[in-house]
């Protein structure tokens, strides 16, 4: 739902859903959660999937994880707000020699 405000990538009312895919295996990475997704989260008006191992490409070894409950809770209590730039980095940019 980019551009619509909304906390989710997929709107289904009440609640919207979030889903942040990883390369391979999420165990022991950060969740990158926009301020508004963890208000939503924490208000239990957004869910969030997490979904594993979607870089290589076999449907059948995808994982899906849905945090929630009170594990969840305890860790969105320990949510550390921070602040970051994104920097470009066109191919062009990157393969350019100098």
């Amino acid at each position: 739902m980019p551009g619509t405000g909304a906390a989710g990538d997929v709107d289904s009312p009440p609640p919207t859903t979030e889903v942040k895919a990883y390369g391979r295996s999420a165990r022991g990475s950060d969740l990158w959660l926009e301020a508004r997704q963890v208000q939503a989260r924490r208000s239990g008006e957004c869910y969030v999937y997490v979904v594993e191992n979607a870089r290589q490409g076999d449907p059948a070894q995808l994982t899906l994880e849905v945090p929630a409950g009170q594990r969840h809770a305890r860790l969105l209590e320990r949510a550390k707000e921070q602040r970051y730039y994104t920097v470009p980095s066109p191919v062009p940019d990157h393969d350019a020699e100098g």
